[in-house]
Parts: C-alpha cells; sequence; structure tokens
C-alpha cells in the first residue's frame, strides 16, 4: 500500500508543510475513509495503520487502517496541477480501488512471503524471462531498478506465461521494491523520504 505505513510516525510528517486548502482535503478525505473504516471490522482487532497485515484479517472490501502519508499520497494523485484543485471523491475513489485489487490479489499475502523469503515457482519462473536487474542504490540511498520493457516484449516472453501470472510475479517485483525503500528509509533516518 505504502512502503512508509505505519513506521513514519517517528519521521518528518507531510502535514506540517501542507497550506489550508490540502489540510482540509486530507482531513476531509480521512473523515470519509474512518466512516467506512468504522463500519468494518477486522478479525485481529487491530484498528492502526500497519505495512503488513494477515491477508485473511480483511474484509471482502480490503479496507483496512491506513496514514495520514497514504492518505495524502492518494489526495495528491488526484489534484488538478493547473488550477490546484483537489478532487477528494476520485482521491477516495481511487484509494478504495487499490485496497480492493490488493485484496483481490493478496498483496498482503506477497509481503507476507517476502518476510518469510517464499517465492512461488511461477514467480521464479516469470523472473527468468523478465528484463530487469537490481542495479543497487542511488546516492540518496534509494533502490534502483533498471528494465527494459522493450527488449521484454520484444523478446516474447511476455507471451510465455499467463496474464495472471504475470500480474502476480510483478506484485512480487513491486513489494520486494518497497521493501527494500522502506528499509533504505528507516536506514537514512527518513531524510526526505515520505
Amino acid at each position: 500500500m505504502n512502503h512508509l505505513c505505519g513506521v513514519i510516525s517517528n519521521g518528518p510528517q507531510t502535514g506540517d508543510c501542507d497550506d489550508e486548502k490540502t489540510a482540509a482535503c486530507l482531513a476531509l478525505l480521512r473523515e470519509r475513509f474512518e466512516s467506512d473504516l468504522a463500519r468494518i471490522e477486522l478479525t485481529s482487532g487491530n484498528c492502526d495503520a500497519t505495512y503488513e497485515i494477515a491477508y485473511t484479517e480483511l474484509p471482502e472490501s480490503g479496507i483496512r487502517p491506513v496514514d495520514d502519508v497514504t492518505l495524502r499520497r492518494f489526495l495528491l494523485a488526484d489534484r488538478n496541477h493547473r488550477t490546484n484543485a483537489f478532487d477528494v471523491d476520485a482521491s477516495y475513489t481511487r484509494l478504495i480501488d487499490a485496497l480492493k485489487f490488493r485484496k483481490e490479489y493478496k498483496c498482503d499475502e506477497v509481503v507476507s512471503n517476502l518476510s518469510s523469503n517464499i517465492t512461488p515457482d511461477k514467480v521464479r519462473e516469470c523472473r527468468k524471462l523478465r528484463v530487469a536487474c537490481w542495479a543497487g542504490l542511488d546516492h540518496e540511498s534509494r533502490p534502483v531498478v533498471f528494465e527494459r520493457l522493450g527488449q521484454f516484449f520484444s523478446s516474447g516472453n511476455a507471451n510465455k506465461v499467463e496474464m495472471d501470472d504475470w500480474i502476480v510475479h510483478y506484485l512480487y517485483f513491486l513489494e520486494t521494491h518497497f521493501k527494500k525503500m522502506r528499509e533504505s528509509s528507516k536506514e537514512d533516518g527518513w531524510k526526505g523520504r515520505v
């Protein structure tokens, strides 16, 4: 969901630099989301935002606690850059759709598997077919990956496995990157990584 979810409270707060309009829209989005969250019950009873949550604890909707950093990211994604206006409804819809997607594709199971160093055979098979590599860290300690999509698609490898297998593989790839970003941010003391 957000590689900084649940741990950013010890680091810089994004809301500290928000103008009144941004803060008001963020409050609106938070209020709307929290009213939906109050209607569901997580089986664990845990209402804290966290990066890892058991897949089985999520309701059918996929709704789970999120922090202000996550809400702000969704709010900013739907800002009109010409008018600087926010679309709280679109941000809310995007957030709910993202949570549903994560539930449908069991993204939290992926996170759990990565924490346990478990990689399904199909994901390993897809990994061998892709043209991508981890290049290390940049000068600000952020993980860097290079991917040659043109070479990948022109090689015919994209047709060697089913689309759903590629989606699951890519979720493992993204969650691995998020895990590296999270570790990098922790080690670097959150310098500008919000």
